[in-house]
């Protein structure tokens, strides 16, 4: 199984990717989709190389979702590796991760929903109360 990353929506009848979507797909049809231009390898993409991008999730707590990395480990993994989403049986790219005022530092994921998580700080864990 190889991780790619969507470079455009496609579909083959099997598999659908919305663009920037990561999923692990089987190695020929990846290779297919890479060399056409489709997809890209996701720790290439992501610029991880061997280590890959920094993989989080969220836990329950509270009334709202708390990520497993603070604001400012996802925002230096950003500039290095790329980030990755797991929630569930899916895997997303993190869209942006923004520092909005000195009180406000959020993520944004690409997950179809646009979903955003919010830390006061860049020490604090990112919540989304949705």
């Amino acid at each position: 199984m190889t991780k790619v990353v969507a470079l455009q929506t496609w579909s083959n009848g099997t598999i659908t990717m919305d663009e920037k979507s990561v999923l692990d797909i089987e190695d020929a049809l990846a290779t297919d989709l890479i060399a056409k231009g489709i997809c890209a390898d996701a720790s290439t993409y992501f610029g991880g190389g061997s280590t890959g991008p920094l993989i989080i999730s969220d836990t329950y707590v509270s009334g709202g979702y708390r990520l497993t990395a603070t604001w400012q480990q996802i925002y230096d993994a950003m500039k290095t590796t790329g980030v990755v989403f797991e929630k569930s049986d899916s895997v997303y790219a993190v869209k942006q991760v923004s520092k909005i005022n000195s009180s406000s530092y959020k993520v944004f994921m690409n997950n179809g929903s646009n979903t955003v998580y919010e830390a006061s700080s860049p020490s604090a864990y990112p919540t989304n109360n949705d």
